[in-house]
């Protein structure tokens, strides 16, 4: 299999609908079928803590904004622990959401004070030193659209918060991506297929440049 030394990490980004999650699956697939190593995580879980902070994340307990703020850091420290290790066998690591997910939904959507959220997100995304990040928008109209075709079951904790809450988190993670260079794609009228060729040439383009 072809490997990269040190390994090369890539963020997936986005609100729900924007086909972030579809997108990371694909390019898996493609990676795969071109010969290289290749592992998948999500942010939010990723790891047996982490998959028992996701399911406390995403109930509707009540609680303050900041509390789901730490249990993101959380996550994001057990993932990154686990991540450092696939870096060691070369492999491409592809992430399905970020740390800046914090600054679009704890700091735009919840609004905590950006001093709070913007350093945690800085010591979480230095964790990983990803190579990429690509963060897929779509009008808010949209994503909400075809999130809602494909749920099942009740809202939880963030779905059931509403389209304002949404256009704010739209806002932070455009927010993020131009603080952090992310590759910005917009889905909104783009075919799956033709996202996925956009992605795939950020990629190529990320691999090609990167420091030896």
């Amino acid at each position: 299999m072809k490997t990269i030394p040190g390994g090369f990490i890539i963020f997936f980004e986005g609100i729900d609908g924007t086909g972030k999650t579809t997108q990371l699956k694909r390019t898996a697939e493609f990676l795969k079928s071109d010969g290289w190593l290749v592992e998948t995580a999500r942010a939010h879980g990723g790891t047996p803590i982490g998959e028992a902070l996701r399911s406390v994340s995403l109930s509707n307990i009540l609680r303050p904004p900041l509390t789901d703020l730490y249990i993101s850091l959380a996550m994001h420290a057990s993932l990154a622990e686990k991540v450092a290790e696939w870096r060691q066998t070369g492999a491409i690591i592809l992430i399905d959401r970020s740390p800046l997910s914090m600054v679009a939904y704890q700091q735009y959507g919840d609004h905590l004070a950006p001093e709070i959220v913007e350093m945690a997100a800085a010591q979480a995304m230095s964790r990983f030193s990803a190579e990429l990040c690509i963060t897929y928008v779509a009008t808010v109209d949209t994503a909400m659209e075809r999130a809602k075709q494909k749920h099942t079951g009740n809202a939880d904790h963030f779905e059931s918060k509403g389209q304002m809450y949404f256009e704010r988190v739209q806002q932070g993670y455009h927010a993020a991506a131009e603080l952090y260079g992310c590759t910005v794609i917009d889905s909104t009228t783009a075919s799956t297929d033709a996202v996925g060729d956009l992605t795939i040439t950020a990629i190529r383009a990320a691999i090609k440049n990167r420091p030896h």
